[in-house]
């Protein structure tokens, strides 16, 4: 009778261990979600494709409307829209054209580009 007591209560007690919920854990501890996306709008002056045998990035460099000039890294993510909304190419851009772009600034200080908008 203490046999079948005893293995009546083993087996309530594993059963609850698979029954009790694991704690949530962060997909990837160590990434915060502390950058924030900041948008400015310009000119671009400048396309550069980048050269990956000489760690060269490709960016551009967008003119604000006060002549405040700044450099931006075009990541592999980086989604650039036409003025129609259409995807295009980084080779697609050209000099001289008015864009809104969305970018965050890294871990390094770098603004990376999350989109570019061409305009009118």
């Amino acid at each position: 009778m203490k046999g079948i007591a005893l293995l009546l209560f083993t087996t309530a007690f594993v059963s609850s261990l698979c029954f009790a919920q694991q704690p949530q854990v962060p997909v990837n501890p160590t990434v915060t979600q502390t950058a924030t996306t900041n948008v400015i709008t310009g000119r671009i002056e400048d396309v550069g494709f980048g050269d990956s045998t000489k760690g060269i990035k490709p960016g551009i460099l967008l003119v604000e409307a006060d002549g405040r000039k700044k450099s931006f890294v075009v990541k592999s993510t980086t989604t650039i829209y036409d003025v129609d909304l259409k995807i295009i190419k980084l080779e697609n851009i050209k000099k001289d054209v008015k864009a809104k772009v969305t970018y965050i600034i890294n871990k390094n200080g770098d603004y990376d580009i999350v989109s570019i908008n061409l305009l009118k």
